[in-house]
Parts: C-alpha cells; structure tokens; sequence
C-alpha cells in the first residue's frame, strides 16, 4: 500500500467578518485518506477575487500569487477601500468646499483649455483635470489629493478621477510619457495661436530656475548658480514676450550652467514647431557660441552685456562719460534711466594693438544708468566717507560704476523703447514666482524621474492657468491669492441629485465677478 504523502497544495481560505471578506494563506496536504490544511498569514481584505487582489494597512494594495507565495504590484484600475465616515451625520447631505474648484473648472472651460487636454490625456483626462486643480488650490503633498477630492465639489466635477495615493504616481508617470507630452505642446501651441491671434509664437522670453531636490535621479546635482550653492534641479521656462503666457519648459540637471542650454532650447523650440524670432535673455546665455548660433539662425535678441567682458569696459571708457549729454532720459515705471545707443561688434577678434584679426557680428550697444540706482548709491556711499570707509579720493571713481548696464541686441531699437522691453523679462520671473507659489512646483515630493516629469507638466498646466486667470483679474482689484482663498469658504450641501450652494459672503461674490465667473444656487449632479 502506497502510503506516501502528496505534496502539499499553496491555497487560499476566505472568511467574512462584519460585511467583508478576508483572505487566509492556506496550506492543503493529504496524510493518507486524511486531508490537513495548514493556516499561515492573514492577507487582509479581499478586493478582487478574479484577480486575487487584497489591501492591509501595511502592504497597502497588492496581488497575492499562491503559486510562487509572492506579492505582487496590483492593477492599475484597482483602487483601495475607502474607510467609512466617522461622522454622525445623515448620509444623504453632505458639506463640500466648492467655490475654488469652481471657478477653476468653469475658468477653463471659458479658456476651451480642457480641449489642450483632451487628445493626450484622453484615458485619464477626469485625474488629470482634478490634479491640475488640486496644484492650483493646496499647497498639500500629493498624497493628500485623494483627500482633497473626495471634500470637494471636483468629486463631482471629476468624477472619474483617482487620486488616490497608490494612483496618483501612476497619473503623472502617464502625464509625463514623452509621446503624451508632444502631443500636449502641438496642442497647446495650436490653443495659443487661437486664444492670443495678435501675439507672435516666434517671440519669447528665456530663463532658469532652481528646484532644490534631495531625492537622488539623473536631474539632481550640485549647483553653482551666482554663488548660490544648492542640490537641484533647473527648469528652463520659455514665455510669450506681449502675453507673458508660458509656452515651453526644459528640465535639466542642476550642474549645468544657462550658457549651455541656450541652442537646445531653441532646438526643441523648432522641432515642437515654433521658430524663434526674437529672443529676450539674461546675461547668462550670453556666449560667443550663443551669440553664433542666434545670428545663424536668423534670430535677433536682446541681452544683457557682463561686466566681466572686455567690450563692455570698452563700451563703458568710450561712451559713459558723456551719457549725460548724448543719452536720453527714458521713464521706466518708477525708474529714469539715461541710454546712449552706439554701433558695436560682437565676437570680433583684436590683437592687443587694436587690429582686427576676425570681423564680429554687427550690433548695437545701450549703456545705460539708472538714476534712481545712482541717488540711492550716492547717499550710500556720502555716509560711508563721512565714517571713513571709503576715501574722498575715490568717491567719484566708485560712484560713476553705480547703476551702469549695457544691453545689446542685433537689432536697432529705439532708445526710448530698448528699456521697456528688456524689462518685459519680468514677465518670465513672475511666472516663476506663479509656479512656486500657486502652481505646485514646490517643495518637490517626487520619488522617481518619470513622476518628476508628470509633476512638472502638471504644474505648467496649472502655471498656465494661473497666468491667465491673473490676467482676467488684472483690470480689477482682486489677486489671485485672496480671490481664491475667499472663494474656499464658498461651500455647498450634497442631496441625492443635486448640490445646493451656501450664500456667498460678499468677498466671495466679488471674486466671483472679477473672474466673470457665474455662480449657481443649485446645480444637479445626476
């Protein structure tokens, strides 16, 4: 008689327990005609019993594999059980926030941005839109969305959004695919040229930024960007010079200094189909390869001259001495800055004695002093004679170098109006200041690359928005940040088919009408 033992059986034991059903690993062996079975770990909560997919509090979501006695990632379109409310309150009504996420949605729909959305992120385009409205509204760590939805009106905005904090790495990971994030620029250039006619695509505005990091991936480095020394990423924005709308962004590692970075910018600017016509920088880009590349291109510019460069002392010896008499005054909002304009070269080559060994690039030079720099800098520099920290003999020499710029450009350019566009580059830093401070940009909580690349598409959707929204409110006395924040307290109450709006305070129905936006007393949901 044959009395050895099968080889034991990897199973699965359910149970139910107040409603729910739970998962027992199982092991099953034959001891002669007898059948044992073996109970070993608990599995938690059963969630899919085709796809034997659990949840516990420690492992979070996952898939058992019996076979193998492995654990596995779970599906993507699996969500984790949603705790029930604490909260005695009838289960038919139920209080949201809803003025934000309103007026955001209806903003964007006013704009037809969603339609910018629609052909790259057609599979998860609800997560995507209520993403992008979570960055603008909380400055709360992505793992709080879920949170964030589920207590706001966007839950029926959105309502096949997932923000959980198991999903929402994989939304910006599908966000921040390159295919996806092609199609989006096509899109949005396409929206662009549609929403602002008379604003050429072709004129832009170029600068960087730092994003602290300490999370290491490829992007992460050490930099040195005018002596601050940080562990970073750079983000290269480019923005529409009349509009001051962003149009592009780069992200690179933060050891890589702006001079670099200037060609490929405008590369990726031409493959994604814009060619550059007129191009607004810091003195950073400024490089006798840069300055190659925009004449063998075609595109003029504008751009500060470093003092560190011999023509700029030449330009200074030459011409700021008689500023005063050949330049012209020029207001600049609260500035008067005096401009003289003169022919220049750039790039030429001389010998020591002067003679030219390689023609340069015609320009034209704008030394320039800004008056109120210099009056600042007089009272400065008078009280630190008066204290003995700077000899009578050199007051005069120290205070003709205070407030001196130069700008060059390829282009001839009205002297009264070189300074205002110049500072037009403004613009770009305060779109930078939109993105840290409303758009979520910062502090970066991202673990990998490709969740990086998501987070920053999503926060130049959301800089994009943001941007426009200031622009709709700039005729008014309302910015963003109140505008926002009083429309927060604009709740509304959730019956079975409809919401029902509280009364808006006055601050709310003022934000309201700067954004020209309509709010609704009731509004169905079903």
């Amino acid at each position: 008689m044959n009395t050895t033992n099968a080889r034991p059986t990897m199973t699965i034991s359910y149970q139910t327990q107040g409603g729910y059903v739970y998962g027992t690993v199982c092991t099953v062996r034959r001891e002669g005609k007898k059948v044992v079975k073996d109970y070993g770990a608990s599995l938690g909560r059963l969630i899919d019993k085709d796809r034997l997919v659990f949840y516990t509090r420690e492992r979070g979501l996952y898939v058992y594999d019996p076979i193998n006695d492995a654990y596995l990632p779970p599906p993507d379109d699996v969500e984790p059980p949603k705790r029930k409310s604490r909260l005695k309150v009838p289960a038919r009504v139920v209080s949201l926030t809803f003025g934000d996420v309103y007026l955001v949605d209806q903003f964007a729909r006013s704009l037809q941005f969603y339609d910018v959305l629609s052909n790259a992120y057609a599979d998860r385009i609800d997560s995507v839109k209520a993403l992008m409205s979570f960055y603008i509204l909380t400055p709360l760590s992505n793992r709080y969305a879920g949170d964030w939805l589920e207590h706001s009106f966007g839950r029926f905005l959105f309502p096949d959004a997932r923000l959980s904090s198991s999903t929402t790495s994989k939304v910006l990971k599908y966000v921040g695919e390159p295919s996806r994030q092609r199609q989006f620029f096509a899109d949005y250039f396409a929206w662009f040229k549609n929403t602002f006619q008379d604003s050429d695509l072709g004129n832009i505005l170029i600068d960087s930024t730092g994003l602290p990091n300490s999370i290491h991936f490829s992007l992460t480095a050490v930099s040195n960007h005018n002596g601050d020394i940080n562990n970073e990423v750079r983000l290269i924005y480019v923005v529409q010079q009349s509009t001051g709308m962003p149009i592009f962004f780069r992200a690179i590692p933060g050891n890589i200094i702006d001079v670099n970075t200037l060609k490929r910018t405008l590369l990726e600017l031409k493959a994604n189909g814009i060619d550059t016509n007129y191009a607004i920088t810091d003195a950073g880009y400024l490089s006798e390869e840069n300055i190659h590349a925009f004449y063998s291109s075609g595109v003029s510019f504008l751009v500060r001259l470093q003092p560190n460069r011999k023509l700029y002392k030449q330009l200074i010896a030459e011409h700021l001495p008689s500023i005063k008499t050949e330049g012209k005054l020029v207001k600049q909002r609260e500035r008067l800055i005096r401009v003289k304009k003169v022919a220049c070269c750039l790039n030429e080559k001389t010998t020591p004695k002067g003679r030219i060994v390689e023609k340069g690039y015609p320009a034209y030079a704008y030394v320039c002093v800004d008056e109120q720099r210099v009056a600042l800098e007089q009272l400065d520099l008078i009280k630190k004679v008066a204290e003995g920290k700077v000899d009578v003999e050199n007051y005069e020499k120290t205070l003709a170098e205070k407030g001196v710029f130069v700008l060059v450009s390829k282009r001839s350019i009205d002297p009264g109006k070189v300074i205002e566009l110049y500072y037009t580059r403004q613009e770009i830093e305060q779109v930078f200041d939109l993105g840290k401070n409303y758009s979520g940009m910062l502090p970066l909580s991202i673990q990998t690359e490709e969740t990086f690349r998501g987070h920053m598409v999503l926060t130049f959707m959301a800089t994009i928005l943001i941007k426009a929204l200031m622009k709709r409110l700039s005729g008014t006395h309302y910015p963003i940040e109140p505008t926002l924040s009083n429309l927060a307290a604009h709740s509304c109450s959730v019956y079975d088919d409809y919401v029902i709006t509280s009364e808006p305070n006055k601050l709310a129905r003022q934000a309201y009408q700067a954004a020209d936006i309509e709010y609704p007393v009731q509004v169905f949901i079903k």
